[in-house]
């Protein structure tokens, strides 16, 4: 069992180093955009049961996801995609930057939901706590952070369909350059060879 866990702690930091970490989660506009919006949308998650939101959409979003990386993972053919996995000196490679947005993508999606499902749970303790203590404003302190944080979470995760879709954009973008490459160097093959 000790084995095991050996394997996911290291796969997690193999992930965590290829995405850069936490300084890309903090420097990354999409998390900027989330908090404003958490901000900006307080009502929403203050006072109404937010977490059903989340419940509904996420899951949704979280297919879609697996679908597309599973779709990702064909992309191109066998020269390309073997191009694209090489490291570069810095230990860069653009096939694991993709890889690495669409694993990101999946875990702060299902963090979301289990962030919701605890803030569920939460929302069904208060008879229970008021039972046991008079005071509740630790309860209330508790609930309204993880609101908070949930609700950041949520929007985060949607957020991050951009990100995913721009790293795709970008492999495509090289995709493309490197069939005009390979087009370009079969043309001037046969030319050669003419001659």
């Amino acid at each position: 069992m000790f084995k095991q866990w050996q394997g996911f702690i290291r796969t997690i930091q193999r992930y965590w180093k290829n995405y850069g970490g936490i300084k890309a989660i903090l420097t990354s506009p999409y998390f900027h955009i989330s908090i404003i919006l958490t901000i900006l949308t307080l009502p929403f998650w203050w006072i109404e049961k937010w977490w059903d939101n989340s419940l509904s959409i996420i899951p949704n979003i979280l297919g879609f996801t697996l679908g597309g990386f599973a779709i990702f993972l064909g992309y191109g053919n066998d020269k390309f995609r073997s191009l694209m996995a090489c490291e570069d000196e810095k230990g860069y490679s653009p096939y694991m930057e993709v890889v690495s947005s669409f694993l990101h993508f999946v875990i702060i999606q299902i963090c979301s939901i289990i962030i919701s499902l605890i803030a569920k749970s939460l929302d069904m303790m208060p008879n229970m706590i008021k039972t046991i203590n008079k005071d509740c404003t630790c309860y209330i302190i508790i609930t309204k952070l993880t609101a908070a944080l949930g609700y950041t979470v949520f929007l985060y995760s949607i957020l991050l369909a951009f990100a995913t879709s721009f790293a795709l954009y970008r492999l495509a973008s090289i995709y493309s350059q490197f069939e005009t490459m390979e087009h370009k160097n079969q043309s001037n093959n046969t030319n050669n060879t003419k001659e």
